[in-house]
């Protein structure tokens, strides 16, 4: 009995990491606004708990996966929340205004 409970807590244990090992790409994005204070803006995956900050330019680099929710804030904007399209994936690219 105890052995069929440990290859049932060891065979678990695989299939749980087996899910977390996800292939997620590489889009770049950008952060657009009209006072052009667009420097250390959060751009989080919520889905992923991964995150980046903007650069001078608004331009910042996330893994993204299709329906993953990106998360972007700043104290001086409202926050953001972007689910990733096909038309995303497909282009590689996002841009925020």
């Amino acid at each position: 009995m105890v052995r069929l409970l440990l290859f049932y807590v060891v065979l678990f244990s695989a299939s749980v990491a087996q899910t977390q090992n996800l292939d997620r790409i590489m889009i770049r994005g950008q952060v657009v606004s009209k006072t052009n204070d667009v420097e250390g803006i959060t751009v989080f995956n919520t889905s992923s708990n991964n995150g980046t900050v903007t650069n001078a330019a608004g331009i910042f680099n996330i893994k993204v996966l299709l329906y993953d929710q990106i998360q972007i804030s700043a104290l001086q904007f409202k926050r953001v929340t972007i689910i990733i399209d096909s038309t995303m994936i497909k282009n590689k690219a996002l841009t925020v205004f």
